[in-house]
């Protein structure tokens, strides 16, 4: 079900909107400050987010504006919470920020869930637009092309904001010889089933990508070359176990992982960033394949 995103200092206000939303079978998620939407938002990247104005420490002006410095969550639908009349000025503002509509309290419960039910169906529309763009046709993962135009917005957002993020580029060993053997048909076969794999083991606030070929790349935000390494070695782990079947045939393909992580020594564009994970694949690959090595 979709998932509302609710932000407001008052629990009084979040427990009413949250009764009234879970009644419809919506899933919230509760904030209570700005900090802690900007972390929930960038965590679940919900359907639509329902944003108080007037709050302590960051306001509900400064929430919306690093929701849309975020190429992640810029496309979420904003709906402001405002008191009647009194901050039409700062709805106004908010609306010049890149909030879609506002919601005056105490608020009307059947226009609140109209609302809420709009905000979902621009979500889903503009959701099924971008992926028709950017997904391929093979796998249903991100292309490349989505690729080229995110990872430079993410390196330059976790060098403003003192993040982190890794990428994991891997390939399929020997895929030419299920190719020569099976087909082409059953090597599409395994490109997909690889790439469900990969899929159970990222967040959806992570990119995966057809890089090209055999090659799957992954992006993961805010974790560490550790961290990166465990969920490399765990795709691998599963590659490995996995039975593929082909018409009458069952068999076992490997993959080889080289991980990179941004910021580090020499990296300061996507391409270095890539060019490292790549350089650790081929040290995979050099050191006898179905291997995870760090850049």
């Amino acid at each position: 079900m979709p998932t509302v995103l609710l932000v407001d200092d008052e629990d009084v206000n979040l427990y009413a909107l949250r009764i009234v939303l879970e009644s419809r079978s919506y899933t919230c998620l509760l904030a209570s400050s700005g900090h802690e939407a900007l972390r929930l938002a960038s965590e679940a990247l919900p359907d639509a987010i329902l944003l108080d104005i007037n709050m302590p420490g960051m306001d509900g002006h400064e929430v919306c504006r690093r929701l849309k410095e975020d190429p992640r969550t810029a496309p979420i639908p904003i709906v402001f919470l405002t008191a009647m009349y009194r901050e039409m000025n700062q709805v106004v503002q908010g609306l010049d920020l890149g909030a879609h509509d506002y919601i005056t309290k105490p608020f009307n419960q059947d226009e609140l869930l109209a609302r809420v039910a709009v905000m979902v169906r621009v979500r889903k529309a503009e959701n099924a637009v971008r992926e028709a763009s950017y997904t391929d046709d093979l796998t249903g993962l991100y292309n490349r092309r989505f690729l080229q135009q995110r990872l430079e917005e993410e390196m330059h957002r976790a060098s403003r904001y003192g993040l982190r993020l890794s990428c994991i580029l891997l390939d399929i060993d020997h895929f030419k010889t299920v190719n020569d053997t099976y087909g082409h048909a059953a090597g599409d076969s395994v490109l997909r089933e690889v790439a469900v794999i990969v899929k159970r083991h990222v967040r959806r606030s992570d990119l995966a990508i057809r890089y090209g070929g055999e090659e799957i790349m992954i992006v993961l935000f805010e974790g560490d070359k550790n961290d990166s390494l465990r969920v490399a070695e765990r795709i691998r782990a599963d590659v490995e176990q996995h039975r593929f079947a082909w018409k009458n045939h069952a068999f076992g393909v490997t993959i080889s992982s080289g991980v990179a992580v941004f910021p580090d020594t020499g990296i300061t564009v996507p391409d270095e960033l890539i060019m490292r994970a790549d350089s650790a694949l081929y040290q995979a690959k050099a050191s006898g394949r179905n291997l995870v090595c760090a850049g």
